[in-house]
């Protein structure tokens, strides 16, 4: 385990009276480090105002800024989480071999190592395209007020390998507690696969033990291996593997699931799970449609379509490999970044497939069922990456991911050290979002 402080902080203070009503900033202030722009010399003005005038201006008015101490592993195709409001964790990834943790009231980041291996002999640490869910250890009943309840984060699916197209999708689960910031071996997975979404979801009904559900996928090598159509849900008590929610309306990778409590929008709604931001074919094809199941599923589950709202703004264009994040109990569901391929006729007379990275925040309003911008732009484009959100704070992450001008390759120098913090109760974010965030712990 390495430990360090990487540079003296800066105090995150508070925003207004509303900005976090319940968290005593004088015992436990919120610190990050000093502030620091993307400066590239393609994007010198970020949202229209100069890096100049957003690094030296008031914290609270800006929308996105940057950790000036960057990661210690640059990664992607990772996944993070928020522990306690405190800690800012990163975990595996592409050319990421440990779980990374960041104190955000000190500053000071340290490295966990993953030593092991599973039965088919890949190292515990070797996964990339993950994607982690959060769950209350079976039996744990103890109070523990320095960490959140949700103390087991799964990862049900990935990527082993860090060559770009060589690889492999794995066949077993890893578990990662956060209490002693270890990761142990998982479940053998119902079917290998990466780049899958997951949720936790309580297939037995409201107040059980949730089931460890993975959504599509690939099965194989990640450049020609096969979309799964599955969703497979592990029943962490009996031990076993099942497929209540039946099969996708098509098979895909690269996707982000989201769970809406049931009575979001009016009092009679069921909770959902939602399927968005995926890709149909390799490196091209990815889908506007959002589709949804209702919860609990019936007998014959039945997946639907729940939006599909296309058209040539930049908001609107589909895209995967994606970082998401919710707001207001999930009506709000935040996109960063993300990526789109299309077709070009070139010069000499071929076509050529082109990637366009986004660099804006797009938001999908899941009672009015729609898209809109939201937040700006961050300054440039970047995907294979994960957000997670801290509602309490008022701050939603996003580390890592393929940089703006990276070549797609497996160097580590082509994945960012970057950490991007958006400010929920930014100018952006704010105006539109900020009565109606939900300042409950997730």
């Amino acid at each position: 385990m390495w430990t360090g402080l990487l540079t003296a902080p800066l105090l995150f203070a508070s925003c207004g009276e509303r900005a976090w009503p319940s968290w005593d900033m004088a015992r436990h202030p919120i610190r990050v480090d000093t502030l620091q722009l993307p400066r590239f010399p393609r994007r010198p003005h970020v949202n229209g105002v100069s890096a100049a005038s957003r690094v030296y201006g008031p914290l609270c008015a800006q929308d996105h800024f940057v950790l000036n101490a960057p990661l210690v592993e640059a990664r992607r195709n990772h996944d993070c989480t928020i522990e306690s409001d405190r800690y800012l964790i990163n975990i595996l990834g592409r050319n990421g071999r440990h779980v990374e943790r960041r104190d955000l009231q000190t500053g000071a980041t340290e490295l966990f190592a993953v030593p092991g291996h599973d039965p088919a002999a890949h190292p515990l640490n070797d996964l990339n395209h993950i994607y982690g869910v959060r769950v209350q250890p079976l039996g744990d009943v103890a109070s523990n007020s320095s960490f959140d309840a949700k103390s087991e984060l799964w990862m049900v699916c990935g990527f082993h390998g860090d060559r770009i197209n060589g690889e492999i999708s794995s066949s077993y689960a890893r578990v990662l507690d956060l209490r002693t910031m270890r990761v142990r071996l998982g479940p053998k997975l119902l079917r290998a696969g990466g780049a899958c979404s997951a949720l936790a979801l309580e297939i037995d009904g409201p107040g059980t033990p949730e089931h460890i559900c993975a959504f599509g996928g690939t099965d194989g090598a990640h450049n020609t291996g096969t979309f799964l159509k599955s969703v497979a849900c592990y029943d962490r008590r009996r031990q076993v593997w099942h497929e209540p929610l039946g099969e996708l309306p098509v098979a895909c990778d690269h996707s982000n699931a989201i769970l809406l409590p049931p009575s979001l929008c009016h009092p009679a709604d069921p909770a959902r799970v939602l399927l968005m931001n995926f890709r149909i074919r390799h490196y091209a094809d990815e889908r506007p449609e959002i589709w949804a199941i209702d919860l609990p599923v019936s007998a014959t589950p039945r997946w639907y379509l729940f939006a599909n709202e296309t058209g040539t703004a930049e908001y609107l264009q589909p895209r995967d490999a994606a970082g998401v994040f919710t707001t207001a109990s999930g009506r709000y569901v935040f996109n960063v970044g993300g990526v789109s391929y299309v077709m070009r006729d070139m010069p000499n007379g071929k076509r050529r497939r082109l990637s366009m990275k986004h660099s804006t925040v797009r938001v999908f309003d899941a009672c009015a069922r729609r898209w809109a911008p939201a937040g700006g732009d961050v300054g440039y484009g970047y995907f294979a990456l994960q957000s997670c959100a801290s509602s309490k704070l008022g701050l939603a992450f996003t580390c890592g991911g393929q940089p703006p001008d990276g070549s797609v390759s497996d160097k580590i120098s082509d994945n960012s050290h970057n950490c991007i913090v958006h400010n929920l109760l930014g100018p952006s974010f704010g105006a539109m979002y900020g009565e109606v965030i939900d300042r409950r712990r997730q």
